[in-house]
């Protein structure tokens, strides 16, 4: 595949030496949220301000994975629903986040006795376990009408899904967050869930046997099989609240639509943000950010 990267240009695009744009469901997302933002945080590579809310999601996210890695089935299948609960806990260590294991681990439970019930223990375990999937796409020129780019681009997607399970022959990507379930985050879990079925069907044979090198170290032979993404879901421990749905078919366009509008960003040098007064309280570049230093309200300074 050809070299990548956040900090690109247009007029490189006829150019085979240069890379291409990288775009990530997380970087989609920041863009999506605001453009300033994403523009310090990935073409500027700007510091950000690790905060509780990352620490916690980091951690426990690195265990839930390491609990994947490490449950037996053979050792599960006789167990009671409090055996279950008791072995899915040995996994997790002692820390701040207990009531979240606690959660996980009652969850793969019932889980786990439902798959006994349904005699479909084999897809009990997932497919995979924080898959990193890349691939390359060519965006059509104007695939979004209202920020039509000039010229079709070559761009390099990837993305991590955190656990890909099958069930009657197809995939469902689940997504892990650790805090609470809120209607309103309704629209940006369908573009990230979105994303990872555009990856999934965008790829090829070879690049979904493809043995990424993880950040924590492991190398995962992937060997996915092609099969279709019919269902998604994603699960939010803060709130217990698990939402399995179809897949809708709108949210993928929607895919299409933002990576037009974030080429389009990038001819135009248009990355200017719109102040909020939540959004901008926490962000980590309020201070430097014209929209929100111009607010007039004190969204914190640039150190």
């Amino acid at each position: 595949m050809k070299e990548y990267t956040y900090d690109w240009r247009p007029e490189w695009a006829d150019d085979e030496d240069k890379p291409i744009l990288k775009i990530t469901k997380s970087s989609l997302l920041k863009y999506k949220r605001c453009p300033q933002d994403y523009y310090f945080a990935y073409p500027l590579r700007l510091p950000q301000d690790q905060n509780e809310a990352m620490i916690k999601g980091t951690t426990i996210h690195n265990n839930y994975e390491d609990f994947f890695n490490a449950a037996d089935i053979t050792k599960m299948e006789n167990m009671n629903r409090a055996e279950l609960i008791d072995y899915c806990s040995s996994f997790y260590p002692i820390d701040d986040y207990e009531d979240q294991y606690r959660t996980l681990s009652v969850f793969e439970a019932d889980r786990f006795i439902a798959a006994r019930e349904s005699n479909t223990i084999e897809n009990y375990l997932p497919a995979g376990n924080e898959v990193q999937i890349d691939t390359e796409i060519i965006v059509p020129a104007g695939i979004n009408p209202k920020y039509p780019t000039t010229r079709p681009y070559w761009v390099h997607l990837q993305g991590i899904i955190d656990r890909l399970f099958i069930e009657d022959g197809a995939y469902i990507p689940v997504e892990l967050k650790t805090g609470n379930w809120k209607d309103s985050k309704q629209s940006d879990m369908r573009l990230e869930m979105a994303f990872y079925k555009f990856l999934l069907d965008e790829a090829t044979d070879e690049q979904l046997i493809y043995n990424p090198i993880s950040e924590r170290g492991n190398i995962q032979e992937l060997n996915l099989e092609r099969l279709p993404v019919t269902h998604w879901a994603w699960h939010y421990t803060g709130s217990n609240t698990f939402i399995h749905e179809t897949v809708k078919p709108r949210s993928t366009t929607a895919v299409w639509h933002w990576i037009g509008r974030l080429l389009w960003a990038y001819e135009n040098n248009a990355f200017d943000g719109t102040y909020h007064q939540m959004k901008c309280k926490w962000c980590s570049f309020s201070g430097r950010c014209p929209a929100a230093m111009g607010s007039g309200e004190y969204v914190g300074e640039w150190f």
